[in-house]
């Protein structure tokens, strides 16, 4: 019976020990003058787990490489829509020399990674030399022609490289290796393994409720710009801010008429603050101080509403985070408006602080907007904050081993998130992150791109996995308002301010994919390798060596 048993045990146990693994090929430049190329192979293995990562290299790398695995594993789980909370991933490189360090392996690392998770056939004689960004875009990297040189003389059939349109065409001119440039995940995975993740037809449509509470903001903000305007003609009528003021209002006007309401607001909020500066620059000390005060008791009263209102929605969380952002940056202005009580800066923030209460005001018509309810606990909030702290840290740890800038606005925002994590202000610690994180993954997408139409090319790809990203989650009835609302500017800067435009898309695709973090389509802990090959693999191994043992024992009874 106790043989019996410890079978049946084995049985059970066999398939579960089963893990995905698989191996690609990696192009690489040795660490010395002259750049001479070579290859390493790099190595995944999946196991069920709790989310860690572990790399192991040989030659030892540097520390980008770890920070550009982690990475990448990251990209690959959001490009699946996959939480792999319940998953270790051990990645392996060996290389025959020494090579520089760098992150010109993530488009492989995620490209594998995205392999194993999703189950996939693959050819290993392709390699794939490529940097791997937000929204699975392939970066630029260097020694193209070098590793061009190494695929071929290793008979490697085909090569992909990033589509920067700097060396594919002449690279590939009189070469028996065929060159294919790459600019997305989706793009490498399909010249891997021939599916194509492109098929599924995301069609972002205007959302009606958002456009009619997107147009009500947008008609008493520029309302609010009417009425200032007629105060400064009045008492200012030679003010310089007319014509500044005027600009802004024609912009806000045109976007009004195009339905472009979120572009409208802006225009009418700046102009709003330029109006209301030259309103307030006369007030007397004592007067400003009085001032300060009265908006600062009324920003209380009204915060402490907002943080009574439940939410939800993750429209909600993203109405709640866009109301105390403005409330918190009013009352920041107000602080330093009081230390400057001596200086005519006080006046302006005075200024700036109640606009942004009015704004804070009328954004918090977007709570209450109809969309999937989920469990937003402040527990599960304070959740979602840790890890967005982390993946910002990572990849501040990433970038400032790459380039010898500081990133002193970055490494502030991560700082600030983790003030409001100790706060408990949870909301505003999500959105420093993101911030954060969003503002590092802007810089490593502009490395290496020098001309404007390459500037153009980036901007179009993220809006474009913006919307897709947007599209997805409205299907799951779920609306992401900050996310769509930096989409629609990113838009109408795109020609005139493509910098912002790159920021304001990047922040569009960070917050309109927040479901991972919390657990809105959960995942099964053992779906690695619950009813896949792998399973079945396990399954039937276990399965012949029971009925071997039995044989033996059954024969050892009868032959004794």
């Amino acid at each position: 019976m106790k043989k019996l048993l410890l079978l049946i045990l084995l049985i059970l146990i066999i398939p579960l020990v089963s893990a995905k693994s698989g191996h690609l090929t990696l192009l690489a430049v040795q660490n010395v003058e002259n750049n001479i190329g070579s290859t390493a192979d790099l190595y995944l293995e999946i196991e069920s787990g709790s989310g860690r990562v572990f790399l192991d290299t040989f030659p030892l790398t540097q520390i980008d490489t770890q920070m550009s695995t982690r990475l990448a594993k990251e990209i690959a789980c959001e490009f699946l829509e996959k939480n792999c909370n319940n998953y270790d991933f051990f990645y392996t490189i060996r290389a025959g020399s020494s090579i520089i360090g760098g992150p010109s392996a993530g488009a492989a690392l995620a490209a594998l990674t995205v392999i194993l998770l999703d189950d996939l056939e693959y050819d290993e004689s392709i390699v794939v030399t490529g940097s791997i960004n937000s929204g699975g875009i392939i970066g630029p990297v260097g020694g193209i022609p070098t590793k061009i040189d190494v695929a071929e003389k290793n008979n490697i059939s085909k090569i992909l490289i990033p589509s920067t349109k700097l060396n594919a065409t002449n690279s590939s001119l009189n070469r028996t290796i065929q060159v294919v440039e790459v600019a997305t995940l989706k793009q490498i995975i399909k010249e891997f393994t021939g599916k194509d993740y492109g098929q599924e037809n995301y069609e972002l449509q205007v959302n009606q409720e958002y456009d009619q509470i997107m147009k009500k903001i947008s008609t008493v903000m520029c309302n609010r710009t009417a009425r200032l305007k007629e105060q400064v003609e009045t008492y200012y009528p030679d003010s310089r801010k007319l014509a500044i003021v005027q600009n802004k209002t024609i912009a806000a006007k045109n976007a009004l008429n195009q339905s472009r309401y979120y572009p409208a607001a802006s225009y009418c909020f700046g102009a709003n603050i330029d109006l209301g500066s030259e309103l307030t620059k006369n007030l007397s000390n004592e007067k400003t101080l009085e001032d300060i005060s009265d908006v600062k008791s009324a920003i209380e009263k009204f915060e402490d509403m907002v943080d009574k209102k439940e939410i939800q929605t993750i429209s909600d969380l993203q109405a709640k985070i866009i109301v105390k952002e403005r409330l918190m940056d009013a009352k920041d202005s107000l602080t330093e408006g009081s230390k400057n009580i001596n200086s005519s800066k006080a006046q302006y923030q005075l200024a700036y602080a109640r606009e942004r209460f009015h704004s804070a005001i009328i954004w918090a018509y977007f709570f209450n907007m109809s969309g999937k309810k989920i469990d937003l606990k402040p527990e599960n909030v304070r959740a979602s904050c840790i890890n967005k702290i982390a993946e910002a840290e990572e990849r501040f740890n990433y970038i400032i081993t790459i380039t010898p800038l500081e990133f002193n606005s970055t490494k502030q925002e991560i700082s600030q998130a983790r003030k409001y994590l100790l706060e408990d202000e949870y909301e505003m610690c999500i959105f420093k992150a993101n911030k954060a994180k969003a503002d590092i993954d802007v810089t490593l997408s502009v490395m290496g791109i020098s001309k404007d139409e390459e500037m153009q090319e980036l901007i179009e790809s993220k809006l474009k996995y913006a919307e897709e990203q947007i599209a997805r989650e409205i299907s799951k009835d779920s609306f992401p308002i900050m996310g769509y609302s930096y989409y629609l500017y990113s838009l109408d800067l795109k020609e005139s301010d493509p910098i912002s435009s790159l920021i304001y898309a990047e922040l569009s695709l960070e917050l309109s994919n927040m479901w991972p973090y919390f657990n809105l389509e959960p995942k099964s802990r053992i779906n690695l390798i619950d009813f896949n090959k792998d399973f079945l693999k396990g399954f039937v191994a276990g399965l012949i060596f029971i009925i071997l043992i039995l044989l033996i024992s059954n024969k050892k009874r009868k032959n004794p």
